[in-house]
């Protein structure tokens, strides 16, 4: 009998899976937008297609996520709006999409988006993932047993072999990693075995790449590296000649190291190959112009192939801009950006490859 039972319960998945193939790919996408993260992992099981739909990245076009801080409002309010990658960048300040403002009273956004979730954090420990299409926040559980004079640091990843979106908690005065399953029911938070691994990061924001968090070091000699399916930790050693870098971004799809250049303003870039090798890409980017003296800018990563995104790191005395540039133009092109705030704030966040898709409880906490 439980070998024929388990033979019907068989027939009836092929028979669902065969009936969801036949859903067209805008209603699969229209569905996605209507469902939680604790909801979505069981949908994608109804079919491959639409576990294929769910967990890739065609569910939308990524996107330029411009993020403004309201000034004006004593509870962090945060304003996005976004333009398509695949714009030319002179277009990047016309027909964008403004997203509705998101009251959050958090202070810090981690360097990118995972799946269209960012975490932001404060300096009282508080943290949240925030999905700025859905104007949402999910508030995580405070890390306890710490010092006072520690200090909490998280970054968002993503797992790629279980579908499972995590949080990294660094914690700089003992260097401790700790870690949370979105989809855990309790949702608490796991201390890694480092195994004497060093872990102390420059940027405390991670990058996540391919299902890896990087991390920056404070000698800049080493950068950690955090699998987050088998949650290990280990450290990758810098180019040989390379002192010092500015920050890690993602390159072409790659993890690279932003280091000074042979002039004055200059950038150079390494990348991080799958054979765990550095790679110097063949061009230096030149100094970028300076509108401020008190202005200077932040590599974002690249869109597409070879073309960079500088964000400025420091309060404008005009307009906000972002600098782009790409080998085969002769400079680094300023691109203005519209901002709904008025008065503008002083800066913009930028962050690249942003996709709208649906990824935790819309139910704000």
């Amino acid at each position: 009998m439980e070998g024929k039972g388990k033979q019907i319960m068989a027939s009836e998945n092929e028979k669902m899976e065969t009936v969801c193939d036949y859903f067209p790919s805008d209603l699969i996408t229209e569905i996605f937008q209507r469902i939680s993260l604790e909801t979505a992992p069981s949908t994608g099981r109804l079919s491959r297609e639409w576990a294929k739909s769910l967990w890739s990245k065609s569910l939308a076009n990524p996107r330029i996520l411009f993020m403004s801080p309201d000034a004006r409002n004593k509870t962090s309010h945060l304003w996005f709006h976004s333009v398509l990658q695949n714009k030319p960048p002179e277009q990047w300040n016309k027909n964008q999409v403004t997203i509705p403002r998101l009251a959050c009273p958090l202070q810090y956004i981690s360097s990118q988006t995972v799946r269209g979730s960012i975490c932001c954090y404060n300096k009282t420990g508080k943290s949240a993932i925030l999905n700025p299409t859905r104007g949402v926040y999910k508030a995580l559980p405070k890390v306890t047993n710490l010092w006072p004079r520690d200090e909490t640091h998280y970054s968002l990843g993503f797992d790629l072999e279980s579908h499972v979106f995590k949080v990294l908690c660094l914690i700089s005065g003992c260097t401790e990693l700790r870690i949370l399953n979105l989809l855990d029911e309790n949702m608490y938070w796991r201390t890694i075995d480092r195994k004497h691994t060093p872990i102390s990061p420059v940027d405390p924001r991670g990058i996540c790449i391919d299902g890896k968090m990087y991390f920056g070091a404070d000698n800049f000699s080493i950068v950690s590296c955090f699998d987050l399916t088998k949650e290990e930790l280990w450290t990758i050693k810098v180019p040989i000649g390379v002192k010092r870098y500015d920050n890690l971004v993602k390159v072409n799809g790659k993890l690279a190291l932003i280091v000074k250049g042979s002039q004055p303003g200059a950038r150079r870039i390494w990348t991080l190959e799958a054979a765990g090798t550095w790679s110097k890409l063949r061009y230096e980017i030149p100094p970028l112009p300076q509108f401020s003296l008190k202005c200077t800018y932040e590599c974002v990563g690249t869109i597409g192939t070879d073309k960079f995104v500088f964000t400025p790191c420091s309060p404008l005395q005009e307009p906000l801009h972002v600098m782009y540039y790409e080998p085969k133009i002769l400079a680094p092109l300023k691109i203005s950006i519209n901002c709904t705030v008025n008065p503008p704030p002083p800066n913009v966040r930028t962050v690249l490859d942003f996709v709208e898709i649906p990824n935790f409880s819309s139910t704000k906490d």
